[in-house]
């Protein structure tokens, strides 16, 4: 058995991860013997649990680190009113607006545009089951809204953020989605809008 305190754990002796943690990889060594009906019982001691502790906090910390150099390695789009960020794989796409300033972005799996100007939309005509968030993006309060919509054919998913401005403008930022991921990196790109200070 292993010295000191720890702890025991139950799983199928044919699983490769039990072969694994019985066979002592990587310096675990617990004790194992075989149950009823093929259970490996495991015993494994404390100085083993801090090791596993300490190789899931790294574990954690280098996924961290590599969502934010993907972020860091994004392009900044810029006009006279905002800026925002978005991954370097979106193309800036043909779009027209009559009575405000209007592009359009698009990526595999996700087209994003905006519409800044006094008849920005405002959810108006949205499902009534949409889900809805008050957030702050660069100290402005903003809305954003999400719906399992097919607002865009093929694109199941629709997000959008709604910020009000200073005087009768307003942004609203659109993104129709395949799925819950591009809906995800939407709300990350949301979130990268900053207004230019007069």
């Amino acid at each position: 058995m292993a010295n000191g305190p720890g702890f025991r754990i139950a799983v199928p002796f044919h699983l490769g991860l039990s072969r694994l943690v019985r066979e002592g990889s990587y310096g675990m060594n617990p004790a194992s013997r075989r149950g009823p009906g093929g259970i490996a019982i495991l015993t494994i001691g404390l100085a083993n649990m801090r090791t596993i502790a300490v190789l899931t906090f790294f574990a954690a910390a280098l996924l961290l680190t590599i969502s934010a150099r993907g972020e860091e390695n994004w392009k900044k789009i810029e006009n006279q009113w905002f800026s925002f960020s978005v991954p370097p794989s979106f193309k800036k796409t043909e779009a027209q607006g009559t009575d405000s300033f209007v592009e359009a972005y698009a990526a595999d799996h996700i087209e994003l545009s905006f519409d800044y100007g006094i008849y920005s939309n405002n959810f108006l005509g949205w499902p009534k089951d949409t889900k809805f968030e008050n957030v702050k993006i660069d100290g402005k309060t903003a809305r954003i809204g999400t719906a399992m919509w097919e607002r865009d054919k093929g694109f199941p998913y629709s997000t959008q953020v709604h910020i009000k401005l200073d005087g009768e403008n307003a942004l609203s930022m659109f993104a129709a989605c395949k799925s819950e991921k591009e809906v995800a990196l939407a709300r990350k790109i949301f979130v990268t809008l900053a207004f230019k200070r007069k």
